[in-house]
């Protein structure tokens, strides 16, 4: 656990070198785009050269070692992970640990990149990122994290209204995780402005539409119709890890933490963003993730019921959290305001991270680096 802290509070220094190279550049390395390169090279080592770590690790490892003698796209796996499995292992006969070095850096890679393009403070986006993102997702979960990664681009298209964009991006996003396909309706939905009132009423209709077991029943009857097809697959794998049902939803629909904090997040947001939302006038991206956040969350909790909806569903939303605390923060007029801002997500970090240890400790105990790959 000492060290992902460690790592994190360096995390949490950079972010505010950031901030002071704003009025004056910091000489030598320790300037802005340096520092980001700095990180960003960390990061990828850190979680790409891993050894037996991370809660996915094995799970990885057998599917490299079992699968990929032959491409093979109507398997339940994604094509582009199939590719990307068959280049590794079949072209270059590169090991497992070379092939998860590479497929960690690219979806490290997708999110730095588009930090950098779009923020002023990218540094201070990794610092909110590696609390639950990069702990969890690019040291477990990596498929998602690389659709994770190509849903970030699908924002400015939203916003520009580049409908090729978007389907390019999202398709890639989808060819990794097929989570991702959720996302298509946002096109249309990130661009248009929920009323909270309206937001909230149709969240408890999600709750109502949940004890009803509805979703279960439409994606059984889906799974039935579409059976031996690939969307027959998609379905069957959405409903094979069960529902909740009774007590336990409404634990998840209403008290799961993870949807308490954002909605808190949006009132703030809109506290602060309020003109901006209704207006809709905005030079970034803040009211396309306004939109698409709310709309994403009800489509979520409407399948709250389904098990594997409502996990990786909620990985999208979750990652929108980011942007809500960056933009937040960058409505505090008064510097001490933000600097107090700013040691509280420090803190909340800290809390992600033993939370997330927690959870997995067997995991994420006794880090090795895989040093075969450095020549050593």
């Amino acid at each position: 656990m000492t060290l992902y802290i460690v790592v994190y509070l360096f995390l949490f220094l950079f972010a505010v070198l950031e901030r002071v190279d704003d009025e004056q550049e910091i000489s030598g390395i320790l300037v802005k785009k340096n520092l980001l390169y700095l990180i960003s090279v960390f990061l990828i080592l850190f979680g790409g050269l891993r050894y037996n770590t991370g809660p996915d690790y094995q799970s990885y490892k057998i599917i490299y070692d079992t699968y990929g003698l032959n491409i093979d796209f109507s398997s339940r796996y994604e094509p582009g992970f199939v590719l990307f499995i068959h280049f590794f292992k079949n072209i270059i006969n590169a090991s497992f640990e070379t092939f998860l070095f590479f497929l960690t850096a690219f979806a490290i890679m997708l999110k730095v990149i588009f930090f950098k393009r779009y923020f002023k403070h990218p540094i201070f986006f990794l610092f909110l990122y590696y609390p639950f993102f990069f702990f969890i997702v690019d040291f477990g979960q990596i498929r998602q994290g690389v659709a994770l990664g190509f849903i970030l681009w699908c924002l400015p298209a939203i916003k520009e209204r580049k409908i090729l964009k978007f389907l390019i991006f999202w398709l890639l996003a989808c060819f990794f995780h097929y989570s991702a396909l959720l996302f298509f309706p946002f096109y249309i939905l990130g661009n248009i402005t929920v009323k909270f009132s309206l937001f909230l009423f149709l969240f408890f209709a999600g709750f109502i539409f949940n004890i009803l077991n509805l979703g279960k029943g439409i994606f059984s009857i889906m799974a039935l119709l579409t059976k031996g097809t690939l969307i027959g697959s998609i379905m069957e794998y959405m409903i094979r890890y069960g529902s909740t049902e009774g007590i336990n939803i409404i634990l998840y629909y209403f008290f799961q933490p993870s949807t308490l904090f954002i909605i808190v997040l949006l009132v703030i947001f809109m506290y602060f963003y309020k003109d901006e939302i209704y207006e809709k006038r905005s030079d970034g991206l803040e009211i396309t993730l306004y939109n698409v956040t709310l709309s994403l969350m009800l489509i979520v909790k409407f399948f709250t019921a389904i098990a594997a909806f409502q996990r990786r569903g909620s990985y999208f939303y979750k990652l929108f959290e980011l942007f809500f605390l960056y933009y937040i923060m960058e409505r505090f007029s008064r510097k001490e305001a933000k600097a107090i801002f700013i040691l509280l997500l420090l803190l909340y970090g800290i809390a992600r991270l033993i939370v997330g240890y927690n959870n997995y400790p067997i995991f994420f105990d006794n880090y090795k680096i895989y040093l075969e790959f450095l020549g050593f």
